[in-house]
């Protein structure tokens, strides 16, 4: 195996419900298998302290209590705090020191994810009990919610950020030249890329390939045409006719 239980790791991600970009992820190993390596996420300690109580002490559910003189809508009705822990300093803390991220972990800076309650506080206010706090859970349906592992094919794992940011900055290289691409130009490179692969799936000779990509490309308006695999036929057709039809070799 090539990971063990412990170990901190980093890996490309983009969640394109918050940020639509590429990011640095950063975790520490659960367990490998021959195909995967499972990670835990991590995050900072939980500082919240609702009604000066620590978050994590307060219960689920509070009692039921009286609407306060004055109430309106806009009332306030709790307070939710940060305290940070003492003698910390997280400006100093660089993230992408994988031994600074270790030492964060155990001195309970950062936490595993799954450990940390991802409940936030509402109000309920009912008309005939009063009002009460409850901690609310995002669904696991929802796009904002965050599992607290994740499950990663062994290449896609870097030991250090650098490889990581690495990774990033060629992917972000290949979108700026495809930006710079024609029409047609970035028309030829789908029908190539669909073209190598109903090629591969097919076992096709490099002779059959290069007979259909030949005939697309002989034809007027190559940037309107759109490709498919379709069993062990190569089909074609502009983007506003409806019928698709098989290229004969």
């Amino acid at each position: 195996m090539q990971y063990k239980n412990g170990d901190i790791v980093y890996w490309v991600s983009k969640n394109i419900y918050r940020k639509p970009q590429y990011m640095v992820e950063f975790g520490v190993v659960d367990e490998e298998f021959s195909d995967a390596v499972i990670v835990d996420k991590l995050h900072r300690y939980d500082a919240r302290y609702l009604e000066g109580i620590p978050y994590k002490d307060y219960p689920q559910i509070s009692d039921w209590r009286k609407l306060p003189k004055g109430w309106t809508w806009n009332t306030k009705l709790f307070e939710l705090e940060y305290r940070e822990m003492k003698n910390i300093d997280l400006e100093g803390c660089d993230i992408r020191d994988a031994e600074a991220i270790n030492d964060l972990l155990h001195r309970g800076i950062l936490v595993k994810l799954k450990d940390y309650d991802q409940s936030y506080p509402i109000t309920e206010i009912d008309k005939k009990l009063g009002w009460r706090i409850r901690k609310e859970y995002t669904s696991v349906f929802s796009d904002l919610y965050e599992y607290p592992t994740t499950s990663l094919p062994r290449f896609e794992i870097y030991r250090n950020f650098c490889d990581a940011q690495q990774k990033i900055d060629a992917l972000e290289n290949e979108l700026q030249r495809q930006s710079k691409l024609s029409d047609e130009e970035w028309s030829i490179e789908q029908i190539d890329r669909k073209l190598d692969y109903w090629a591969y799936l097919n076992s096709k000779t490099k002779e059959e390939k290069q007979a259909i990509q030949n005939f697309l490309l002989s034809q007027n308006n190559v940037d309107d045409i759109e490709v498919r695999p379709y069993g062990n036929t190569f089909q074609w057709k502009y983007s506003k006719k409806k019928r698709w039809a098989s290229i004969e070799i």
